[in-house]
């Protein structure tokens, strides 16, 4: 079970760059309301930031369900254990990204 926990802790840390990316995404939507700025060039910055967020979350669940099979669970628990840590991760990932807009705005 502590190497469960680890894992999940682990893979929880990581969730501190992707929640960062889209913070910075929202505060650059601010520089829309500017009339000398470029739209263009704040949303190609938004969209890179958002997609890089996204990805890394992702690559993030694969290196944890990754590391839930090296670990010598069995197929059915490995399931159980990834599936709820998937809902878990998610979730914070939203509360973050809505905490943290809510703050900025």
């Amino acid at each position: 079970m502590k190497k469960v926990l680890d894992i999940i802790d682990s893979a929880l840390k990581r969730l501190l760059a992707p929640v960062s990316m889209l913070v910075a995404a929202g505060l650059l939507s601010r520089g829309l309301e500017n009339p000398d700025a470029s739209p263009f060039t704040i949303k190609l910055l938004m969209s890179l930031l958002g997609l890089w967020a996204f990805g890394y979350m992702a690559l993030s669940a694969v290196v944890a369900l990754k590391e839930f099979e090296d670990a010598g669970f069995g197929k059915v628990k490995s399931f159980i254990f990834g599936s709820s840590f998937l809902l878990v991760y998610l979730l914070l990932f939203v509360a973050a990204i809505r905490l943290g807009f809510d703050k900025i705005a």
